[in-house]
């Protein structure tokens, strides 16, 4: 199990949650570290920016489609995790024109929705996979550091 310690905001980053590991590990600062996430839960926010902090990842948090698309223009992440459902703007339409404007974006759904719609949603909008929504945080950074790696491993 992961020893997580509680996040600060960090007005030097933008306000962005920051987290250690009890070892010290911090973030990498290079772009292939780098992944945005949109989530309408400020629970799931918090604990997946520790949880991508202390695996070394360069969180960036978002809560709207507006965050995502100013993010993704100015940190030039290597991935953005999805939330499927959002109160104003589903994901899918997200995925479809992130892919459409950055192709070698990877673009992945995180959601706690039927594993079949996430297929077919994959499938639709071009997106790169998904990843389903879960309590077990290292199957979730081993799914993660596939997608980041992608299929050559590298």
């Amino acid at each position: 199990m992961m020893d997580l310690t509680f996040g600060r905001r960090c007005p030097q980053h933008g306000g962005r949650l920051l987290a250690r590991a009890a070892g010290g590990v911090s973030p990498m600062a290079d772009a292939k570290r780098r992944v945005v996430f949109v989530d309408d839960s400020a629970t799931v926010r918090q604990v997946l920016a520790r949880v991508l902090s202390v695996a070394g990842y360069e969180p960036i948090a978002c809560v709207t489609w507006e965050d995502v698309q100013e993010a993704v223009e100015k940190q030039q992440p290597s991935l953005v995790l999805l939330d499927v459902q959002m109160p104003h703007i589903s994901g899918a339409p997200m995925a479809f024109v992130l892919k459409r404007g950055y192709p070698d974006l990877k673009v992945i759904y995180y959601s706690d929705g039927e594993e079949g719609m996430l297929k077919q949603l994959t499938a639709e909008t071009g997106a790169d996979g998904y990843i389903c929504k879960g309590p077990n945080y290292e199957q979730f950074l081993a799914e993660l550091g596939a997608f980041v790696r992608g299929p050559d491993g590298g």
